[in-house]
């Protein structure tokens, strides 16, 4: 994204620099239009009727009678499943750069900040955290954390990382309400699913890289009952591509290839959650909502008797490949392209089994009639975990030596004389590209060897011609190689005679 660009993004809003947070007398308290917008838009779409006391405030169920295809992705259902949630209920992006929201140079990250739906002037700063050494509060559930020598990337370079946990998603949601006003539930859908497709397009503008994304499927219809999909899971009557580390319930089970473990963990107000996988790069989460939900609420105010929550959380390499396919998915035009995309994760990382086999394969067994008509309208989807790699001196001397060497020599075996000349004009079109990033490379090696790193591109420029002079010219030959465009003279052309 060019300066130019970011600068003309929208702005959220207008006021000047206060870094603390506001308090009632100044307005902290929305009105009661604005609460009107808010809660009314959510309890239109969620089925509670108009002014409820008690109308949840997050992961509310749709209401049987109002579930109908959307193409937001907060309560947007597949047609086959017609009280089937999905949504984004934790994000978090890592970004390059120096982020100091109290000072003027932050002008560069504000466009960033706004797409989150926050003002980027209001903001509360505290002691850092995950290893950073500060942190800024946007709104009521925005983090922001930035500084500190552990936290720079392997460039050497600042970093920071912008946290939106399930509130704060549910927030951003809340905003987008709040800034239409009541309208009817599709168009409501609508423009969440275009807030979410705008913030996701700005975070792949500014070279963010996700490191976790939680993407739960949430299931009101009782199609899959919890009580058999509890035995399935206990019995361990599923397939699944990912490993865990223990069965709570029976340590002394033995895990084996097909069938993976799972811990499973129960509480006294009947929750009871199983998870498969590891933070390393993918859990799967199962577990029951509507008993959570009903520990925390009056049983009055859920509309559903069933509400079983799938969630998918991406870490690390997979998380970065899994956000590059739902901003896909949120561009593609096809109103079911997201919850086909959430409902295909979880189909691709567990297959629930009709029956447990003895020393069978599990992969072979037939699905469960009940956990395939849940999800088939979505096919599985792979998330290859993205490669991180980074260029550094030691990787491209080894590319030199290993891959351009060779066509080094070949070139100049045809023309021996200008080989010189060729050297020449190769270092010096690399001194013209050298750019930031390149600098941060160099430095880093510099620093790693106890020698002095360079200022500024300036400074290395400076240097390189102090130390070889000034470079010449290419030779005629060399130019006419290079640079101008004749017929082909190698191999190819001859093949044919040679045969």
């Amino acid at each position: 994204m060019s300066a130019n660009e970011k600068e003309n993004m929208p702005h959220s809003g207008t006021t000047d620099g206060v870094v603390k947070p506001e308090t009632e007398s100044e307005g902290a308290t929305r009105t009661a239009v604005q609460d009107q917008a808010v809660d009314g838009g959510r309890e239109a779409e969620a089925g509670y009727p108009a002014g409820a006391a008690s109308a949840p405030i997050n992961d509310e169920p749709p209401a049987v009678a109002k579930a109908t295809l959307q193409a937001g992705v907060s309560n947007t259902p597949l047609s086959s499943l017609q009280k089937t949630n999905v949504c984004i209920d934790y994000l978090k992006v890592r970004f390059n750069g120096i982020f100091h929201a109290e000072k003027p140079s932050f002008e560069e990250w504000e466009p960033l900040i706004r797409a989150f739906r926050v003002d980027p002037k209001q903001f509360v700063m505290d002691k850092g955290m995950s290893g950073y050494e500060r942190s800024y509060r946007f709104g009521e559930s925005m983090i922001v954390m930035a500084g500190g020598e552990f936290t720079k990337n392997s460039l050497g370079e600042e970093t920071f990382l912008i946290e939106l946990k399930g509130s704060g998603c549910r927030q951003f949601e809340d905003d987008v309400r709040l800034e239409i006003g009541v309208k009817p539930k599709e168009e409501t859908d609508f423009a969440i699913h275009d807030a979410w497709r705008d913030l996701l397009l700005t975070i792949k503008d500014y070279e963010g890289q996700c490191t976790r994304l939680d993407i739960p499927t949430d299931d009101f219809t009782g199609m899959v009952p919890f009580e058999e999909l509890q035995e399935k899971i206990r019995d361990k009557c599923f397939s699944s591509r990912l490993r865990a580390f223990s069965i709570e319930e029976n340590p002394d089970d033995e895990d084996d290839a097909d069938n993976p473990p799972v811990s499973i963990r129960t509480s006294k107000n009947k929750g009871w959650t199983a998870t498969i996988g590891t933070r390393k790069e993918c859990q799967l989460c199962i577990y029951n909502k509507l008993a959570e939900r009903l520990n925390h609420r009056d049983s009055g105010a859920l509309n559903c008797s069933s509400w079983i929550r799938y969630e998918v959380r991406y870490y690390h390499g997979s998380a970065i490949t899994a956000l590059g396919l739902l901003t896909e998915a949120y561009e593609d035009p096809d109103p079911l392209a997201v919850p086909k995309f959430i409902v295909g994760c979880l189909a691709s990382i567990i297959d629930v089994k009709e029956k447990k086999r003895s020393k069978a394969n599990m992969n072979a067994a037939a699905t469960w009639t009940k956990w395939h008509d849940f999800i088939k309208e979505a096919a599985d989807v792979s998330i290859v975990a993205a490669k991180r790699t980074q260029s550094t001196i030691e990787s491209h001397a080894r590319w030199l030596d290993e891959d351009v060497s060779k066509c080094l020599a070949k070139v100049c075996g045809v023309m021996p004389d200008d080989a010189l000349s060729l050297l020449m004009y190769l270092l010096k079109r690399g001194l013209e590209k050298i750019e930031g990033e390149d600098l941060f490379i160099m430095n880093a090696y510099l620093k790693a060897k106890g020698q002095q790193p360079y200022e500024d591109i300036g400074a290395f420029k400076k240097a390189m011609s102090e130390s070889i002079g000034t470079l010449p010219d290419p030779s005629d030959e060399v130019k006419k190689l290079i640079e101008t465009e004749v017929e082909k003279l190698g191999a190819a052309k001859y093949i044919k005679q040679d045969e």
